[in-house]
């Protein structure tokens, strides 16, 4: 929201309490300004709800203080070491014989769900977007399995992320809970070779 910033910046260079603002500064967000992602959209309603600029202020600050307490990730060292990894098939069978299955049109093979799994969890431990999700090595040497891949992974992703499908949503804490301890290996990890040994032990 760049001219609630810039005005909320110029009060503060001031001097000048926010309040001397009035509810004209949450007037000066302009929809046109911000872009058509969903959390920008959710933060510009809610800040034009508040009763006071300093509330918009308040949680800049307490954001900024979060950020400024958590220890720093490398997202780029993660998306390195996972840019050939795949879920294994080990990892993937005993996550899938934990499921209950019942017969579903939204029930996909074994092989292509877990690559389709593999991306979703690419994108949890790298907080990347689906469609930079590396390209499993398997998708690479078979043009059928390529063309199921790529809209599997939106696909899967879309009902793991709603959470109301009843087979992904017994799926969605076990593959989190994976998608925890893969991103705490990869951090350890200073290659990919030694995060392929970690993996295999």
């Amino acid at each position: 929201m760049p001219g609630f910033d810039r005005s909320a910046a110029r009060l503060r260079e001031s001097g000048r309490p926010l309040a001397a603002a009035g509810p004209g500064l949450r007037r000066r967000i302009p929809r046109s300004s911000v872009p058509a992602v969903p959390s920008a959209v959710l933060l510009t309603r809610w800040a034009r709800r508040q009763d006071t600029p300093e509330a918009y202020e308040r949680a800049l600050d307490a954001i900024a203080a979060e950020l400024a307490s958590s220890p720093l990730i490398d997202y780029q060292h993660r998306r390195t070491l996972l840019a050939d990894w795949a879920l294994p098939p080990q990892a993937w069978r005993q996550i899938a014989d934990q499921l209950e299955r019942r017969p579903s049109p939204r029930y996909i093979s074994d092989d292509r769900a877990r690559l389709a799994v593999t991306a979703y969890l690419w994108t949890q431990v790298t907080q990347g977007e689906t469609q930079f999700a590396p390209k499993p090595t398997e998708a690479r040497k078979d043009p059928e399995l390529d063309a199921s891949w790529r809209l599997d992974r939106f696909t899967i992703g879309h009902w793991l992320r709603q959470n109301k499908v009843p087979f992904y949503r017994q799926m969605k804490p076990l593959l989190d809970a994976y998608a925890t301890q893969l991103a705490r290996t990869v951090d350890a990890a200073r290659s990919t070779r030694q995060l392929t040994h970690s993996l295999a032990n």
